[in-house]
């Protein structure tokens, strides 16, 4: 609780809650932004507790997420995948 105050008082949910209504404002249905779902420094008290071997495969896996996600959005578009020899 005493992180949440700390972030609340340096302006990181106001900053976020502002960031997400203009940008629902602006771009509607279309947006993209979210508001902060977790404590912010709930993650990074998170993360020191973890071993560089867990760290490294938590980036792993949100890399390749993002490959994958990558990939489904070309194959949407009609892009081939590209084939490497």
């Amino acid at each position: 609780m005493i992180q949440d105050r700390m972030s609340h008082a340096a302006g990181q949910y106001t900053l976020s809650a502002v960031m997400v209504a203009i940008d629902h404002a602006m771009n509607g249905k279309k947006a993209k932004s979210k508001y902060i779902e977790n404590p912010i420094l709930a993650e990074a008290i998170e993360d020191s507790m973890l071993t560089q071997e867990e760290i490294n495969e938590r980036e792993m896996k949100k890399e390749l997420l993002a490959m994958e996600q990558w990939i489904a959005n070309d194959r949407q578009r009609g892009l081939s995948e590209t084939k490497i020899r």
